[in-house]
């Protein structure tokens, strides 16, 4: 219900069942750094730090198919 978020996905691999992957789709890139100043990114933050076998990694992608939402 978040404005501008278009989707929000969790995978667990087929291979490890202790990793996990999400990704989220923004409207646009000021969506994207709307997100990132709410309350609820900011709880999420925290409370994963312990969680991670590893640091997080964040990689940015462009959306391709379906075209990308204008």
């Amino acid at each position: 219900t978040e404005p501008g978020n278009l989707r929000f996905d969790v995978a667990r691999s087929l291979t490890d069942a202790n990793r996990f992957m999400f990704y989220e789709v923004y409207h646009s890139e000021v969506a994207f750094r709307a997100h990132q100043q709410t309350a609820h990114y900011h709880r999420w933050r925290a409370a994963v730090d312990g969680l991670m076998a590893v640091p997080r990694v964040g990689e940015r992608y462009e959306s391709v198919m379906p075209e990308p939402y204008a």
